[in-house]
């Protein structure tokens, strides 16, 4: 039971036991606190309370700017800062021009209640105060509001605090679209583009007047630059840019497009033809990128092109593609040098020539020897053969094999009948080194056709004494054509009236 009351101490006997119970005295104390009683709440709160009240009291005290009692309730919790804010405004209070109003809006911040501290100092005429609040606790759009609301507020240089904060936190989207907002673009331009914000970028992009072309450039070389190339184009379109805009179109081989606006603009299309052409020799359209290599005015790229086609088809052994590509070399040479060629170019672009038709006529023999079945008739081969051993005597271009053609030359003149032309073929096959494998079958060759009488098929060769040697380029036999010479005195032009005349007559 109870024996004595003293405080917030109750001392009970329990048996021989005496107890202490704490009982604090914070119901009554806080009903002082709600009739602003704040003396009275003190002296209640001495008997015995617990810090919680106590620091309920020194806020209350405080708020209301009953200064002793808040001074002593904070020394009983050691708060340090509350107690110097007290000193300062009993020091301010002696001062002129004092103002308690704006110590109350601190008082406020340092509780925690933002929002009403902000509305004290703007009350007070401080709003400078309640911006500085608002941005050290990085309420942005808090301190905004009042900036907005209040007269004389600089919204620009608090924006530009706001975007520092988020470079300084490294939040890129955020500080560039606050500088978009407070129309600082040029800053903008530079983060977003350092971080690849094309789509942040864009949406500057329309809001920029066409006449900001320094921005807009800048934009565009931006989305080139990260390959945005839908975005670039908008903004040149925007700009009324039509060469950039080519360009783009070009970079995204966009060429329906490209080649239409070079027909409304003339000028720009010496700039669509030469990327086409390198664009058309990538997709192996070697023939298109020829006339486009033209139209550009670079025939140097054309037999850049075709000199790299030669030497790629002869590696790839496609010597039927090596004839067309040397052949086509020739004729672009020839056009370059045009009429003021010399001789020594006339000479070059005729050995171009020739060497198309070896590799024309090679790729019907590396076919007979290589392939397992082969379609060419006797006649074909034994002609073609002779044809390349004739222009083989200043030597075989690369990728032609002379074993193949002599091998090819012995096997049909002995089907043909012309034993002579057989043993010559193998006499020079026999001297020189042959493939794996060919040692004994060219010996064998060499033996059987020795039983053989050393003639040659008077059908088959007896026309090379009695015309020119030219030769058809469908299956390589001797063309029926006999040289003659024109009188000196009949001119090139009777000539050929007389020979016209012979041939209608005839």
């Amino acid at each position: 039971f109870v024996v004595g009351v003293r405080a917030s101490k109750v001392f009970c006997l329990h048996y021989l036991a005496m107890n202490t119970l704490y009982v604090p005295q914070s119901a009554a104390m806080f009903r002082y606190l709600e009739r602003k009683d704040f003396g009275s709440a003190y002296r209640l709160a001495t008997m015995g309370v617990t810090d919680t009240d106590w620091i309920a009291l020194a806020q209350e005290a405080l708020l209301a700017m009953d200064l002793d009692v808040a001074l002593k309730a904070f020394i009983r919790v050691r708060d340090v800062r509350f107690t110097e804010l007290i000193n300062r405004v009993r020091a301010s209070r002696k001062l002129t021009g004092h103002d308690d109003q704006v110590f109350l809006g601190e008082a406020h911040a340092m509780i925690g209640n933002f929002q009403e501290a902000g509305k004290v100092m703007v009350k007070a005429g401080r709003v400078d105060l309640a911006i500085k609040m608002f941005s050290d606790l990085k309420r942005w759009d808090d301190a905004r509001f009042i900036a907005g609301t209040a007269q004389g507020a600089d919204v620009v240089q608090l924006t530009r605090e706001q975007a520092q904060w988020a470079l300084h936190n490294k939040d890129w989207r955020t500080a560039a679209s606050i500088l978009v907002t407070s129309e600082e673009y040029g800053r903008a331009i530079d983060i977003m583009s350092a971080h690849d914000l094309a789509d942040d970028l864009i949406d500057v992009v329309r809001r920029l007047d066409k006449s900001e072309t320094a921005n807009l450039t800048r934009c565009a070389a931006t989305f080139r630059k990260g390959k945005h190339m839908a975005y670039a184009k908008e903004t040149y379109i925007k700009m009324g840019s039509q060469a950039e805009l080519l360009e783009v179109y070009v970079e995204t081989e966009a060429w329906e497009e490209a080649f239409t606006l070079s027909q409304l603009i003339p000028e720009l299309g010496s700039k669509v033809h030469l990327p086409y052409a390198r664009w058309l020799a990538s997709q192996d359209r070697f023939e298109e990128a020829q006339v486009e290599f033209r139209k550009a005015g670079r025939p140097e790229e054309t037999v850049r092109m075709l000199e790299s086609l030669t030497d790629a088809a002869v590696a790839a052994r496609s010597f039927r593609d090596a004839a067309f590509f040397f052949w086509s070399l020739s004729v672009e040479r020839s056009k370059i040098l045009g009429s003021d060629a010399s001789e020594a170019d006339l000479d070059a672009c005729f050995e171009l020539s020739e060497r198309a038709e070896v590799y024309y006529a090679y790729a019907s023999i590396h076919s007979y020897i290589t392939a397992p079945f082969t379609s060419f008739h006797p006649e074909a081969v034994f002609h073609t053969a002779r044809f390349l051993i004739e222009r083989m005597a200043r030597g075989a271009p690369d990728g032609v094999s002379r074993v193949h053609v002599l091998w090819a030359l012995s096997e049909q003149a002995v089907k043909l009948g012309c034993f002579k032309i057989a043993r010559r073929a193998l006499d020079q096959l026999a001297s020189l080194r042959l493939p794996h494998g060919w040692r004994d079958k060219v010996d064998l060759a060499c033996i059987q056709v020795r039983g053989k009488a050393m003639t040659d098929n008077e059908e088959l060769v007896s026309g090379e004494d009695v015309f020119t040697g030219i030769r058809s380029m469908l299956n390589f036999d001797i063309l029926p054509v006999v040289e003659f010479q024109v009188d000196p005195g009949v001119s090139p032009e009777q000539a050929l009236s007389l020979i016209k005349h012979a041939g209608s007559s005839g």
